[in-house]
Order: structure tokens, then C-alpha cells, then sequence
């Protein structure tokens, strides 16, 4: 069963790197992501910040590890006034 999930789903994570780790292992072939637990990052972002981080780090909401470019990508001007 684990194995026709795998191959029927678009986007496969595990809850933690190393559960990712683990089942990369465990299933050579698939890419395995890892999340953070409770996390889900569409309904934690703020929309305003949601709106920057679509223009500027495309696919975060899938890959919330994107998120640790933003200081690079971001200016502190666009992000104040995300918050504000």
C-alpha cells in the first residue's frame, strides 16, 4: 500500500527531516521533504505575507524550507510593510 501511495501522490513529506531521512531510505526512487510538525504554512502565513512570499520565493507553501532565503530575497522595506 505504502508503495501505491507513493507512486499516486504529486507530493510526499515525512513529519520530520528524520523521518524523511529514513524513509528516503526506505524507498530509494521517491523525493521525500521534510516538515515541521503542526506547521502548515498557507494557513500560519499572514495573506500579506503570503502575497511577498509568492512573488518572491515561489513553491514555499510546499516547501517551507524555501522560507530561510527570504532574508536574502526580501527587502526589510517590503517585509515592514507586509506587517504593517
Amino acid at each position: 500500500m505504502t508503495r501505491l501511495a507513493l507512486n499516486l501522490s504529486e507530493y510526499i513529506n515525512g513529519v520530520a527531516k528524520n523521518h524523511a531521512e529514513v524513509s528516503s531510505k526506505m524507498f530509494p526512487g521517491y523525493s521525500v521533504h521534510a516538515i515541521t510538525n503542526g506547521v502548515h504554512p498557507l494557513t500560519w502565513a499572514a495573506a500579506e505575507f503570503s502575497k511577498l512570499y509568492d512573488t518572491h520565493i515561489p513553491g514555499w507553501c510546499n516547501e517551507p524550507k524555501l522560507l530561510t532565503r527570504a532574508e536574502c530575497c526580501i527587502s526589510d522595506a517590503e517585509i515592514c510593510e507586509a506587517h504593517h
